[in-house]
């Protein structure tokens, strides 16, 4: 997955134990609510690795990757919201998809750094179901 930030261009972001490494309250409370199952899966901690996709990373207490626990607890669908669009989030639903995850992209809860077009593309040719949190 293009770019690779290797010169440092690429702001510090979801650094562990900061603001902007938290999962969002209403977030946790909406798993809660569903009675869903709530697991993080750390990836970037390697900083000579890059780690774009969320399929790239692992649970910290069992070391489950993402496809492991999604296995483990007998999930097949996705949805796949977050930062940034066109980096992670496209990286992480492509790497869904092709594992044969059924992927569903909320495009009103993805952030995109430019414009969003070419890589909705890229995720719909991938097999990727785009649509919003108030269709699910």
């Amino acid at each position: 997955t293009e770019p690779k930030f290797e010169d440092g261009s690429w702001p510090a972001h979801g650094v562990a134990k900061t603001r902007n490494a938290y999962v969002h309250p209403a977030l946790i409370a909406v798993c809660r609510e569903l009675g869903l199952r709530f697991i993080t899966i750390s990836k970037g901690m390697d900083k000579n690795t890059e780690a774009y996709s969320a399929f790239d990373g692992f649970e910290l207490c069992d070391r489950d990757t993402l496809d492991a626990a999604l296995i483990k607890h007998g999930i097949k669908r996705l949805l796949v919201a977050g930062l940034a669009g066109e980096v992670c989030v496209e990286a992480s639903a492509i790497a869904g998809r092709e594992l044969g995850y059924k992927v569903e992209l909320l495009e009103n809860a993805v952030g995109f750094l430019g414009d969003p077009a070419p890589s909705l593309e890229r995720m719909q040719a991938a097999g990727i179901t785009v649509s919003s949190t108030t269709a699910v």
